[in-house]
């Protein structure tokens, strides 16, 4: 049985960058997205998600 570790690594970047966000969002450099696609190596649309997993979390 196959295991599937690009799709936990891919989870695991995505929930890193969110916690790490979500933690930093008021002294995160700017523009967000490329700061997160930088730091984290997210794809733009990893780096949206990051975003909104850690605005759900300030909710």
């Amino acid at each position: 049985m196959a295991t599937r570790t690009t799709d936990h690594c891919h989870d695991n970047r995505v929930i890193c960058a969110a916690a790490w966000y979500a933690a930093h969002c008021k002294t995160c450099e700017r523009p967000i997205i490329p700061a997160l696609r930088s730091r984290f190596g997210l794809t733009a649309q990893e780096a949206v998600t990051a975003i909104r997993e850690a605005n759900g979390r300030h909710a």
